[in-house]
């Protein structure tokens, strides 16, 4: 750790862990307690004094996905707290007109989104996880400049080559792109949000855009959401049900045309008033 003191004897026995880290006894309105087996991170964060700990026994030992998403075990019960969504999901916008793209690992999420980091005329905000102001205008909001790809994937995606933090690693890894500065160009913060699609990969024909139902959208969404989240509970859900009512949402098609998923999104935003 940053600050070579060592971890406290844990007041907590083995049994003490339940879902996702959370330890039994040590999670109040005020105080959240996660503990990540998986990464050996310790998080605490108090709602009222807005601080927070970190800690992990050596920085050389964290996992290259904690390293392109970090503080999972804090940022989103606090973002919760001052009622804004953690949501798992992508994100990708012109101007002033964005999508959130949601669904479950594989349903084709990650390669959509950097697929349109290629492309000049759309922005890039997330790949995995964003954040979301539910008030009257909805924003979205980029969270982390980075982006995750499965190697076998990587030969289609050969201009982000250069930007891969993980090179020696891809054998028993996921690629991972730091996207600044290389990208910046073709980065965003914060952008309307207009619309949800659910990519659904098929592998054949053109690619297009559907109707969806807000049941689909929610079941794209809050399962993989709730579940990887520590600390996400009723609140969350009720957030992400307000969220679907509020804006359009549809399938998006993924054919075999890949080249052009970009210029359907693109099509899209451009045609909204």
């Amino acid at each position: 750790n940053s600050t070579g003191i060592p971890m406290v004897q844990r007041p907590w026995d083995d049994n003490a862990f339940s879902h996702k880290g959370i330890i039994k006894g040590f999670n109040t309105e005020t105080i959240k307690t996660v503990y990540q087996t998986d990464r050996d991170i310790l998080s605490i964060l108090n709602l009222k004094t807005n601080k927070a700990i970190y800690w992990t026994s050596d920085v050389r030992t964290v996992p290259y996905f904690e390293t392109g998403a970090p503080l999972l075990g804090i940022l989103p019960q606090w973002f919760l707290e001052n009622d804004n969504l953690f949501v798992h999901g992508g994100a990708i916008g012109v101007e002033n007109k964005g999508i959130l793209i949601v669904g479950p690992g594989g349903s084709g999420k990650s390669t959509t989104t950097l697929r349109c980091l290629n492309n000049q005329s759309l922005y890039y905000l997330a790949d995995d996880y964003c954040l979301l102001d539910l008030n009257d205008s909805i924003q979205v909001h980029s969270i982390y400049c980075s982006g995750k790809l499965d190697p076998v994937q990587l030969s289609s995606f050969s201009f982000l080559k250069s930007a891969i933090y993980n090179p020696n690693s891809l054998h028993e890894e996921k690629a991972l792109f730091f996207l600044h500065p290389l990208f910046a160009h073709r980065l965003m913060k914060t952008v309307p949000l207009k619309a949800i699609f659910i990519p659904q990969i098929t592998s054949k024909g053109k690619t297009y855009i559907s109707p969806a139902s807000p049941v689909e959208a929610f079941k794209a969404l809050a399962p993989s959401t709730l579940f990887q989240l520590p600390g996400f509970d009723h609140k969350a859900s009720k957030m992400i049900a307000k969220l679907i009512k509020k804006v359009p949402i549809y399938h998006l098609k993924l054919g075999d045309d890949s080249k052009r998923v970009p210029e359907v999104i693109h099509n899209y935003l451009v045609k909204l008033t």
